[in-house]
């Protein structure tokens, strides 16, 4: 009786293990928001434009330090996530590469009862600073931030954290030369 509750208790948790890996490997799949894909090159989106002068007050404040915001309107689909309307749509690229995709939402608590959905169980969760974070094992990251006064909106960042690295240590090495031609 006691080794048939052992194995009814382990088929359990495996099985509830089995859905958290398999939703998990949704974001995998999907590398990114919808249609627009991690890695890929931004130019594949005639709906992103450039940041310049004359829209760059489009990307509010989460905008500083990303360079193309897409087009809403230009192509059907992006205008809500859930009952959640999408505000803004950015991406950061590196070499033509997108990297992280930011999509600024208005605030819905149901927006993270889907994301769980989608993805399962999020591997860092703090509801005290508004944050969840899934990450799969090929360096696809998916953040939520919101729901707290800090935040007049929700944020749901895609990262690829592999291209995020290369594009850091590019960083570092240009402020570097800039530092030593300084001196």
């Amino acid at each position: 009786m006691k080794t048939k509750k052992i194995l009814q208790l382990f088929l359990f948790l495996f099985c509830i293990q089995s859905l958290s890996a398999q939703n998990i490997e949704r974001l995998k799949e999907n590398n990114g928001f919808r249609e627009i894909k991690l890695g890929s090159d931004v130019k594949d989106y005639p709906a992103f434009i450039k940041k310049d002068s004359t829209n760059s007050k489009y990307f509010g404040l989460v905008g500083y330090e990303y360079e193309y915001i897409f087009e809403q309107g230009v192509k059907a689909g992006y205008d809500k996530v859930g009952d959640a309307e999408i505000y803004r749509i950015l991406a950061k690229t590196f070499n033509g590469k997108i990297f992280k995709i930011n999509v600024t939402l208005e605030k819905d608590y149901g927006t993270i009862k889907m994301l769980k959905l989608a993805f399962g169980e999020p591997n860092f969760e703090n509801m005290e600073l508004g944050m969840l974070r899934w990450n799969t094992e090929n360096n696809i990251e998916c953040e939520f931030m919101g729901h707290i006064d800090l935040f007049k909106n929700d944020f749901v960042r895609f990262t690829d954290l592999n291209i995020k690295k290369l594009y850091e240590k590019d960083k570092k090495e240009k402020e570097k030369k800039r530092a030593i031609s300084e001196f």
